[in-house]
């Protein structure tokens, strides 16, 4: 791809834009001397315009032209063949663009291949399969430079360019104070699929980071989140800085830059966190939005959850239902806690995809054969020794009424079923939302695979399984078997 002209299309939300950053920046440390275009909303276009990585930045031509669908086709080929793209790159799949590349002829197109409808127009398919939950949002894009390169390819670390104009503009939104002995970011928004931690539990943290530290408190939020933030500003009994609906979005940026720590949900200010690498406190109240996809990548931070407290079955889609999300289910002294602790770590944690299998994962050990005696008396014993060590939520589960009678002896609360009851297995395994199914025994191929399937459709994912009925001797033997299974989702198709 040397000398050539790319285009990368992510023209979404402000999250996903942060995440393909590092893509970007990878293309340019592969290859230095390509041409790289990115075409995105009106809203993330100062973000992108700041990457030090880019050559151009085009503004969505749906914003640009407003005319209708039938002649905005005609004016994106037309735009795209002006441009003389070599390569297009659909780090969002938008049907637009994918018609518009094809009809025009660009020649390396490259997309999802498990994309049923718009893959047919893509020339070069990567198979992204998000049930693989060892690869990140940020690695996922990534992945989509692979067939073009033989060499294993590394997280570039995006860089933008802070000039004095910004560094100036935010030092005005602060005050003395804040400037002198550094400040924590709150942002109470959440994204798609989230709920937000209470109005009240924030503004008491804001009174604890106030009197028990030195740092001051610098509240964010866009228009829509104004009436949250009055709300804190209410409650809380120290005054924080109140800056919602007061910044630009690079603003934004340059405030979180020199900020001490970040606070919120996985959502746009948390992903500019981590790629400015500040100390992120993840709080997720909803249990089914895990850091596996969406978590703060290769900074320090803490994921805050409580994966126990709902019985309640929910997609992603259903995100409005004050039953299926409570919300009072993270307690404030963990989050203070977290914050103080964070700030000081050099490195936390040290490994964050088992960190973020010991905060958010959940494992189905299915037991459905004992004819073996070393599986009750050896490889049951250390699998479930090695979880309650770790603090990894598990259960057992079986088809069978004996085998439940055996494991009895030993174990609380196991899970039994016939298998022809289908629902009560995906409400079980939904309602536990379960990461990891491991097998002891080779279950009926056509059962376990309906069971995912429909566990998918609860989930928005399916549960990854894992045949295995050999014994662990440490946790980190344990997850790494998790792990490689589950990488093997994830292989380019050339």
């Amino acid at each position: 791809m040397e000398n050539s002209k790319i285009c990368i299309i992510r023209n979404d939300t402000i999250g996903d834009v942060l995440l393909t950053c590092p893509m970007i920046q990878t293309i340019k440390k592969q290859w230095p001397s390509a041409h790289v275009s990115v075409i995105v909303n009106e809203l993330t276009y100062p973000i992108i315009k700041r990457l030090t990585t880019v050559d151009n930045v085009i503004i969505d031509y749906r914003q640009q032209f407003r005319v209708s669908n039938i002649v905005l086709v005609k004016k994106v080929m037309d735009a795209l063949k002006e441009e003389e793209f070599d390569y297009i790159f659909f780090s969002h799949m938008d049907p637009l663009y994918v018609f518009a590349s094809a009809l025009v002829g660009i020649k390396n197109r490259v997309g999802d291949a498990n994309n049923l409808i718009l893959s047919r127009f893509i020339t070069t398919k990567v198979s992204i399969s998000w049930h693989d939950f060892t690869k990140h949002e940020i690695e996922q894009q990534i992945r989509l430079l692979e067939p073009f390169t033989q060499e294993p390819l590394s997280v570039e670390h995006p860089q933008f360019n802070m000039d004095d104009d910004l560094k100036q503009g935010v030092k005005a939104l602060l005050s003395s104070d804040a400037i002198d002995n550094g400040y924590v970011v709150i942002h109470p928004s959440y994204g798609e699929g989230n709920r937000g931690w209470p109005a009240q539990d924030y503004a008491k943290l804001v009174d604890l980071i106030q009197t028990k530290t030195a740092l001051r408190v610098v509240i964010t939020g866009s228009d829509k989140e104004k009436d949250i933030v009055d709300v804190i500003m209410q409650l809380s009994e120290t005054t924080a800085i109140n800056l919602a609906s007061k910044t630009t979005i690079d603003q934004l940026l340059g405030l979180i830059k020199e900020s001490q720590c970040v606070i919120g949900a996985e959502t746009g200010p948390t992903h500019m966190a981590t790629l400015c690498k500040r100390p992120v406190i993840s709080i997720s109240p909803n249990k089914y939005i895990k850091p596996f996809r969406w978590g703060p990548f290769g900074t320090n931070h803490v994921v805050i959850k409580n994966n126990d407290s709902s019985n309640v079955i929910v997609s992603s889609q259903e995100h409005d239902s004050e039953e299926a999300y409570p919300l009072q289910n993270i307690e404030l002294d963990h989050v203070f806690t977290a914050v103080k602790f964070i700030i000081d770590q050099e490195k936390f944690p040290k490994n964050q995809l088992y960190y973020w299998f010991k905060t958010s994962a959940t494992v189905a050990i299915l037991v459905d054969d004992l004819t073996d005696e070393r599986i009750m008396d050896t490889t049951l014993e250390s699998i479930i020794n090695l979880l309650k060590q770790e603090n990894i939520r598990w259960f057992l589960c079986t088809t069978k009424q004996d085998i439940k009678d055996k494991l009895s002896i030993v174990y609380d609360s196991i899970f039994l079923a016939n298998p022809l009851y289908i629902t009560k297995w995906v409400t079980q395994f939904a309602i536990s939302d379960v990461t990891v199914i491991h097998a002891l025994s080779k279950p009926k191929q056509l059962w376990i695979q309906t069971l995912k399937k429909l566990i998918a459709l609860k989930l928005d994912k399916e549960p990854v399984l894992v045949e295995s009925k050999g014994s662990f001797t440490t946790i980190k033997e344990l997850l790494d078997w998790y792990l490689q299974a589950t990488k093997q989702l994830s292989i380019v198709q050339k």
